[in-house]
């Protein structure tokens, strides 16, 4: 046996080529998560508050109030009043009977409104139709959304993202952890801390999360696949280069096919030669006859793999007789 040469039917599973994924067909909607509650402020928002203090003759006092980091927003002569991580009526409430607390009001009629939310500016490259610089609510910043602002995927996309300033946490549960007296500190961006991270969208959507939460200023780069080309040689009709096809599989019959298919019927054995990392090139034997009764010879090819359809005692009688009867039918033409 030639070393590292394995025939198909027994080829170690490490070995076999991977499943070339068609990224237009990931269900995204299982990276949805739980729905964002737009209600709920968070760091960086801008506020508009109204307080009445029910003098129908006085006019609202209506000032903006934004959401500091520490969670925090300076209401007027209130001082500064904890907001982030409560929904906008939660913060009327609360408005109201810190008003009270400190007898400013006696029965003051409070407005919270959302004037703007924190946006971020990440960038989305690479394999996607709009790439650019993309605005995207702080609370809405995850790889889904980011893929999807740009446009989604181009028909050259594989499956792996890197992830630029990768948050641990996102923004809003940064919010209402700070809200809540709770011991989580703002990630990523906020913390002056940077972290990458390699995304597989296949894995992540079988895994129904996303947890992928993108800090300000991040960047996502969506791979383009630009595979390499399988060669095929030795008999067929058009040895040469076969372009490996886009989000779908290549398997060696097709190869074989897309080559001219072999010169000779009783063409049987053929060697597909396979590099793959950390390993020496590997040879697979595969049968042409086998094939005809078990598809397992029809094996799946990688980009890069060398398809050699080798010469046998039996091709090589075949084109000798071949030769034979060429020579004695032009030695009884007359013509020559």
């Amino acid at each position: 046996m030639v070393p590292n040469s394995y025939y198909a039917s027994e080829l170690p599973p490490e070995f076999i080529a991977p499943v070339n994924v068609n990224t237009k067909t990931i269900d995204f909607s299982k990276l949805s998560g739980t729905p964002v509650n737009t209600e709920i402020i968070g760091l960086g928002d801008q506020l508009e508050v109204s307080i009445s203090a029910g003098i129908a003759t006085e006019q609202p006092l209506v000032f903006p109030v934004r959401v500091a980091k520490n969670g925090y927003g300076n209401v007027d002569t209130l001082g500064p009043i904890r907001l982030a991580g409560l929904e906008l009526d939660e913060a009327e409430v609360l408005i109201r009977n810190e008003g009270v607390r400190l007898q400013l009001y006696v029965n003051p009629r409070i407005t919270v409104s959302m004037k703007q939310k924190k946006i971020y500016q990440i960038m989305v490259v690479g394999a996607v139709e709009e790439p650019g610089l993309k605005l995207i609510p702080a609370s809405q910043a995850n790889l889904l959304n980011a893929i999807f602002s740009a446009g989604g995927l181009t028909e050259e996309a594989g499956s792996n993202v890197e992830i630029t300033n990768l948050l641990e946490h996102s923004p809003t549960q940064d919010a209402i952890a700070l809200g809540t007296g709770s011991e989580i500190t703002p990630a990523g961006y906020a913390m002056g801390t940077s972290h990458s991270a390699q995304v597989d969208l296949v894995k992540a959507t079988q895994a129904g999360t996303n947890a992928y939460y993108i800090g300000d200023g991040g960047v996502v780069h969506v791979e383009k696949r630009d595979p390499k080309a399988v060669h095929v040689s030795g008999l067929v009709r058009n040895s040469g280069k076969v372009e490996f096809p886009v989000n779908e599989d290549l398997h060696l019959l097709e190869a074989l096919s897309l080559a001219g298919h072999t010169t000779t019927q009783v063409a049987d054995k053929v060697y597909v030669f396979r590099k793959l990392p950390e390993y020496e090139r590997i040879r697979i034997q595969c049968s042409l006859r086998k094939l005809k009764r078990d598809p397992v010879d029809n094996i799946r090819l990688a980009p890069g793999d060398m398809v050699y359809v080798e010469h046998t005692p039996a091709t090589i009688l075949l084109e000798a007789l071949q030769i034979i009867r060429i020579g004695v039918t032009s030695s009884f033409n007359p013509l020559l």
